[in-house]
């Protein structure tokens, strides 16, 4: 199986919304197009969502223009979060600091990457020999990646490069990064 690993466009982040009910910014549109034109797309065999509707937004255009099926499995949906952080970065970085705990009411590292790894063993099973787009979010995708890696903590500051509507390449069982997170165009954090 190969999967490329793509991150939600750009959102209008509103503190009264949850954050899982944030749509795509004109920003995040602009994102959306130029990931589309992206050239794997022509390898593309199934589009992989979370549950979260800004994943289906990031890529729709493309999904109904190549006629994709779609499967959505809420294990990649965002870590949970107890709410609206002021300084959403120091705790971002408590977060990957200490994996094993919850900090602020946060979704600890190591239960996101256990239900991440379960999905990824069913697409696994489901499909095999296919190329999935897995359309998920920054810290999930994060995490994701240095447990790709064989990276003990999610470095943090590769975190803070990572932007909206970038994509990365891995392949195998254990999966390993061919091509890391690069931006298609207008991404931007």
């Amino acid at each position: 199986m190969k999967l490329v690993l793509i991150t939600h466009a750009h959102t209008d982040q509103v503190s009264g919304v949850a954050a899982d009910g944030w749509t795509l910014s004109a920003h995040g549109i602009e994102q959306a197009k130029v990931l589309a034109a992206a050239p794997f797309w022509s390898q593309v065999d199934r589009i992989v969502l979370s549950s979260e509707h800004k994943t289906w937004l990031t890529v729709q255009g493309v999904a109904m223009a190549r006629h994709l099926p779609i499967w959505i499995d809420c294990r990649f949906d965002e870590l949970r979060r107890g709410g609206w952080a002021e300084n959403y970065a120091s705790t971002v970085a408590q977060v990957f600091a200490e994996p094993s705990l919850s900090v602020n009411g946060w979704q600890c590292v190591v239960d996101v990457h256990s239900r991440m790894s379960s999905g990824l063993e069913e697409l696994h099973r489901r499909f095999p020999g296919e190329t999935l787009a897995l359309v998920g979010h920054g810290l999930c995708l994060s995490i994701l990646r240095a447990a790709i890696l064989g990276q003990p903590k999610v470095d943090f500051a590769a975190w803070q490069r990572l932007a909206f509507a970038s994509w990365a390449c891995a392949e195998g069982d254990p999966l390993a990064l061919l091509i890391d997170f690069t931006l298609s165009s207008v991404a931007e954090r």
